[in-house]
């Protein structure tokens, strides 16, 4: 098993060499010859698309392996602000604070695809790699293009876009995003809604605290 699993890691980085690579690269996501990330900045974020390998999925058990890429977001004014909004706890950040978003790129699709592929054997990667490409061009692209700035993350609150995941770390991203974007109202509103109960209150009150200081700097 270790043998064809080298062997299929060998024949995916070949494969993405000759298909992927010179595509992503017009897109500027640069890959190391033997690395499973594609890197980009684009204006003051820094962008990664990971290619995780499954092996031996248990949901098909023909399949040697599973393709099941993520992207990752950096934008580091939009993280200080988070890190700063919990009073250096990064527990609240799930210990990951230099992370803005981080999801499945399935997600991108909105349900449309399930963002996984599966590897039969050697013979079957380029048709993996090639539907991967065809996603990418799709969805995923537009999606990163679009989303690299504090503002852009504003917008996607607003409009309800339901390509963001939507879990209590990502919120905490969101208002510290509406705060780089100098709406610190518009943040204590999204925590409200969300964190309101008495509950969540509890747990994030040092963000609560802090978002009303913000409001009163400027009333």
């Amino acid at each position: 098993m270790i043998n064809i699993k080298k062997e299929i890691k060998n024949i995916i980085c070949d494969v993405l060499s000759d298909e992927l690579d010179p595509y992503l690269v017009s897109f500027n996501f640069l890959r190391n010859k033997n690395a499973l990330v594609y890197k980009r900045k684009i204006n003051n974020a820094k962008q990664n698309i990971d290619i995780h390998l499954e092996w031996s999925p248990r949901d098909q058990p023909g399949a040697r392996v599973c393709i099941y890429p993520s992207i990752r977001i950096f934008i580091p004014e939009v993280n200080s602000k988070a890190f700063e909004m919990c009073a250096d706890n990064d527990n609240l950040l799930t210990n990951a604070p230099e992370i803005t978003l981080g999801q499945p790129l399935a997600f991108t699709s909105q349900k449309k695809h399930t963002g996984r592929w599966f590897i039969y054997g050697p013979d079957s990667v380029q048709e993996v790699i090639f539907d991967l490409k065809y996603f990418l061009d799709c969805w995923g692209l537009s999606f990163l293009d679009e989303y690299c700035t504090a503002q852009s993350m504003v917008n996607g609150y607003k409009t309800n876009d339901a390509r963001i995941i939507k879990t209590r770390r990502q919120l905490i991203y969101i208002s510290a995003a509406m705060l780089v974007d100098n709406k610190p109202k518009d943040a204590l509103d999204l925590f409200e809604k969300h964190f309101g109960n008495p509950g969540p209150r509890r747990e994030y009150a040092v963000i609560f605290k802090y978002l009303e200081q913000e409001i009163q700097k400027i009333s």
